[in-house]
């Protein structure tokens, strides 16, 4: 009765883990060719480029899609998505890590002093050196050498980002004297040549004609030959230092 009794309870033993294995087996398979629809639903990724980050986080959360974000510098505006990975309509499996590369806004760089050196040397500074622009340009008069920069804004080593702008007040150099043009009638040529080149006038002619008495402003004066009987600007005109001059010389005697 003992041996019999014993081997009922093994016989039960037995059939219990005959049916926990059975079970076992079973959902194993289950899983294997009747997945359950949460683990194995597909998505189509959506198109998050161009978005802030937190726009394009709660976009791919809303599709079940979790997000690994790297950050870089770009010329857009800083949190927005640059890119990412897998690209737009990908179809993926729920839960699936989206990578996004989002913008840290442009790397940033300090301003060169351009101060006291030639507007050229200026441009190739900021162009070539620096990834800075040209800004507004500015002039003035100034003791400073002419086309040289007196001042800028920003200033020098301010930290600015990458392709900004930089003004420039360069200067014009000396202001020009204005004065009232002296009377050089009646001068030599000689004479009247040094006197202009002293109130700092340029002669772009000097013009060889007879003394009629239309030209001389006074006929009745007599005029040798080399002597200045008229000029253009006239007497009192406003002139500038730099200003052009026309000399009108007698070639003979009236």
């Amino acid at each position: 009765m003992q041996k019999k009794h014993i081997g009922s309870i093994v016989l039960r033993v037995l059939t219990l883990l005959s049916i926990l294995l059975l079970l076992v087996v079973g959902g194993v398979i289950l899983n294997i060719f009747l997945p359950s629809s949460g683990q194995e639903k597909t998505v189509l990724v959506p198109d998050v480029t161009g978005k802030k980050v937190v726009e394009a986080v709660n976009t791919l959360c809303k599709f079940k899609l979790r997000v690994k974000k790297e950050y870089e510098a770009h010329s857009l505006p800083e949190n927005c998505v640059i890119s990412q990975y897998p690209l737009p309509g990908t179809k993926v499996k729920a839960g699936r890590r989206i990578e996004l590369k989002v913008s840290s806004g442009k790397s940033v760089v300090r301003v060169p002093d351009l101060q006291n050196i030639n507007i050229i040397e200026a441009r190739h500074k900021l162009d070539s050196l620096s990834k800075l622009q040209l800004g507004e340009l500015s002039y003035t008069y100034s003791e400073i050498e002419k086309d040289c920069i007196i001042a800028q804004s920003p200033l020098p080593k301010t930290k600015v980002a990458e392709d900004s702008k930089v003004n420039l007040l360069i200067s014009q150099g000396k202001k020009p004297i204005s004065f009232y043009m002296p009377e050089l009638v009646g001068m030599k040529l000689e004479e009247a040549i040094n006197l202009t080149k002293k109130i700092g006038l340029k002669i772009i002619r000097i013009q060889e004609v007879a003394p009629l008495a239309e030209t001389a402003p006074l006929s009745a004066q007599k005029y040798e030959q080399g002597i200045i009987i008229n000029h253009k600007p006239h007497q009192g005109y406003r002139v500038t230092a730099g200003d052009g001059l026309t000399l009108i010389v007698a070639n003979k005697k009236l």
